[in-house]
């Protein structure tokens, strides 16, 4: 069966992309909230999703999960993983903590609901001007495409991705593991102090030191793979455009 003729918008590639979103969209609005980042899921949609149906295919017996299905599962997955555009990682948040206003649950969810649909209809309205007639390469798309193309070329490479992967996210939750209930991972701090001003102690801030400032070094592996991945030349510019804004 060629590519061109194999299943595409089927229902197990839609469900198969509701969950993983389900399960990477708490930890992309983590990752918003903790450094200000979020991630695009599609290719750890991809590479899940091809772990989890070669198995069924080994043991189950199901059908195979073909390239086309997949780019529907990884595309399901990471509109899951875009709701946080709705606000839900800056404004939001930031409401709640200049006014201590906290949204109930129901307006939260018309509101992100409405927020995601108006999306979905811009980028229908787009997709024909920027996609089809344009053909603007857009980076995560490319590098998603270039990454479920070699999955089905060399399969192997990609059962070592996923090692990889499930192998990295284990480390993350034994270490977090550790430091909320065993002994906490001290954070490197610059060794000076100042005595707080009368304005600050009136806020429970007895001296500043650059921990309350902001200058240190967190030993979250999520800070080390956030670099790992946008690059050292990257990681050394944000660093030196948030001394001088600071």
């Amino acid at each position: 069966m060629t590519v061109s003729h194999s299943p595409q918008l089927t229902f197990r590639a839609v469900a198969t992309g509701m969950v993983i979103g389900a399960v990477l969209t708490p930890c992309n609005v983590y990752s918003g909230l903790k450094i200000g980042w979020s991630f695009n899921i599609s290719i750890a949609a991809a590479l899940l999703s091809f772990a989890f149906w070669k198995l069924a295919e080994q043991f189950w017996h199901a059908r195979q999960w073909g390239m086309l299905e997949n780019n529907i599962n990884q595309t399901a997955a990471s509109s899951s993983a875009s709701i946080i555009s709705a606000g839900l990682v800056a404004p939001i948040p930031a409401l709640t903590i200049l006014t201590g206003t906290q949204l109930a649950y129901p307006l939260l969810a018309v509101w992100v609901f409405v927020v995601s649909l108006l999306g979905v209809v811009v980028a229908v309205g787009i997709r024909q001007q920027m996609l089809l007639k344009k053909q603007l390469a857009f980076p995560a798309g490319v590098a998603t495409a270039e990454t479920v193309r070699e999955i089905y070329a060399h399969g192997a490479e990609a059962v070592k991705r996923v090692r990889v992967l499930l192998s990295a996210g284990v480390a993350a939750a034994l270490l977090k593991l550790v430091h909320e209930f065993v002994a906490a991972i001290p954070k490197l701090e610059l060794p000076f102090s100042l005595p707080g001003t009368g304005e600050l102690k009136s806020k429970g801030i007895a001296s500043i030191s650059s921990s309350n400032l902001g200058f240190v070094l967190d030993p979250s592996l999520l800070m080390i793979g956030f670099g790992a991945i946008i690059g050292l030349r990257a990681g050394v510019s944000l660093l030196i455009g948030a001394i001088l804004a600071w």
